[in-house]
């Protein structure tokens, strides 16, 4: 046996083998910068972490700090803890459409905490929709022969319309279809509906879309023995699950889910509203669906409590970090509206004490029928970092119509804004919608006369950031269509071009529904 002893490595060499392995690595992938050559004993840094890009369509990716430079697949070495700004760069006639993978991934600036897995999706621009004049039938209907409500949800992708919407054939489940109009044509996104498996129906779809156009849609699929809520989005290629493929994002399981309501965030993080067997319910999707409020506040982290509520409408302000809610309950056998205010914020004394009533008394109708009504939240910060006000449209009455719009900002409620938007109408209120878009809210409704067989669809604005007046985005919508308006949807774009969806009976037993938008 030899007594020739193993010189063990000094951390100098150690450091340089890894100067070397790192060169070698940016001549076969991206250009990794190098660690600075340890010249004597000085206390190891923080190890490095990989991060991956993996890019789906036509563009690169580079990094900010820089070891990400690829047209393909290429991985980086980064300081743990280091924050890192991904740079996508779209080919000629294609954008970024959305980013996936590791949740932390999502609006493309990720931090180094461990091995992160990122993919930048490009796809096409769409195809631009020809310009109409005044009220114009935007694309063909999207379907005439549905033996269902499609109860239809509108969004945009940058100018183009995207709609989410329910179709039942004969003999057939009701299938959830998301389409986006390319020039003069709906395509379904995906290329097909998304419960195309599924034996059991679709319904209820609320539809969201990101700043780069990306939709996410939340629906309820089931039968009369149990409805799961169910969330998915569209990456550019094909639909993928948010959260556990399959796994439904209920409370509870088996239970009976309804009336979805989905917004998204400042960061692009999916929120969720739902009435569970009469209860108001409520998670935000961080990587995983988790209650908006902290756990400790029993009922109120999942939403406002309440047991017999029927349905849900949320909104959420410019910051993404306070959330109106607006539901429907019965108390002392009448229909009213009851408004609540997301305060899960991290109080000055460490405490979240989730949700809170605001507004004052419920809202009540008149006439004993559910009252239709619509959620808005201002999109203006405060100065404290909250929001300068809560807004709610609700329709006090079905028949005659009056609708009222009100701030929740105060005690008793007030009306919010000056003007005129409907009161003391004696038609019918068929349908109701609001939305906001930056400073300007938008209430969309149809009012129809059974008498004479005459309807109209009409759209009222209010400017906050002018003179703050309830006045026509534009003239009224008279179609034949409206006269059987079931479900209303609002795109309120500049508040000058709305758009607005529809479902209407397009005979005895069948459904339609189309989309419109005024052009000044």
């Amino acid at each position: 046996m030899s007594d020739q002893r193993m010189r063990l490595p000094t951390r100098a060499s150690l450091a340089s083998l890894a100067v070397g392995l790192l060169g070698a690595l940016s001549m076969v992938g991206c250009d990794l910068s190098p660690e600075p050559t340890v010249t004597g004993p000085a206390p190891l840094g923080p190890p490095n972490t990989g991060l991956t890009v993996t890019i789906v369509g036509a563009g690169s990716v580079t990094s900010d700090p820089a070891g990400i430079d690829c047209g393909s697949r290429c991985s980086g070495l980064f300081s743990a803890g280091q924050t890192v700004t991904l740079i996508p760069a779209p080919a000629t006639g294609q954008r970024l459409f959305a980013w996936s993978g590791d949740p932390d991934c999502a609006e493309g600036t990720v931090r180094m905490d461990s091995p992160r897995n990122c993919i930048a999706h490009f796809a096409p621009l769409p195809t631009p929709v020809p310009a109409g004049n005044g009220w114009t039938p935007l694309g063909p209907p999207l379907t005439t022969s549905s033996l269902t409500d499609p109860a239809p949800s509108l969004a945009r992708d940058v100018d183009n319309p995207v709609v989410a919407y329910i179709e039942r054939a004969e003999n057939d489940a009701s299938r959830l279809w998301v389409k986006r109009l390319e020039g003069n044509a709906w395509v379904a996104l995906g290329g097909g509906a998304l419960n195309a498996a599924s034996t059991t129906s679709a319904r209820e779809p609320s539809l969201a879309t990101t700043r780069s156009g990306q939709p996410y849609v939340a629906w309820i699929q089931g039968n009369f023995l149990q409805r799961n809520l169910f969330v998915a989005r569209f990456n550019g290629n094909a639909w993928e699950s948010v959260g556990d493929p399959g796994v439904p994002i209920n409370y509870n399981t088996p239970s009976l889910a309804s009336s979805p309501s989905l917004v998204l965030d400042s960061q692009n993080r999916p929120v969720v509203a739902w009435i569970e067997d009469g209860a108001v319910k409520l998670k935000r999707f961080d990587g995983a669906w988790r209650p908006v409020a902290a756990a400790d506040t029993s009922l109120q982290s999942q939403g406002p409590a309440s047991m017999d509520a029927d349905a849900v409408r949320i909104a959420v302000d410019a910051i993404g970090d306070r959330l109106l809610i607006a539901f429907r309950q019965r108390v002392g056998g009448q229909s009213v509206v009851v408004a609540s205010t997301d305060t899960t914020v991290t109080l000055a004394d460490g405490s979240r004490p989730g949700f809170a009533r605001i507004g004052g008394e419920p809202l009540p109708t008149v006439d004993g029928a559910p009252p239709l009504f619509a959620a808005m939240s201002s999109d203006m910060p405060s100065s404290g970092g909250g929001t300068a006000s809560q807004v709610i449209v609700v329709a006090a009455a079905t028949r005659p119509v009056t609708l009222i719009p009100v701030s929740a900002s105060n005690n008793p409620w007030p009306p919010f804004g000056t003007g005129t938007v409907v009161r003391d109408d004696p038609r019918r209120l068929a349908a109701l919608a609001g939305a906001t878009e930056g400073p300007l809210y938008s209430v969309a409704f149809s009012l129809v006369d059974d008498l004479s067989g005459t309807a109209e669809t009409r759209v009222s604005v209010l400017d906050r950031s002018t003179t703050r007046v309830w006045q026509p985005a534009a003239p009224a919508l008279p179609t034949t269509e409206a006269l059987h308006l079931l479900h209303l949807s609002l795109d309120p774009a500049d508040g000058r071009s709305p758009r607005v969806a529809g479902s209407y009976r397009a005979s005895f037993d069948t459904f339609g529904a189309r989309v419109w938008r005024y052009y000044p």
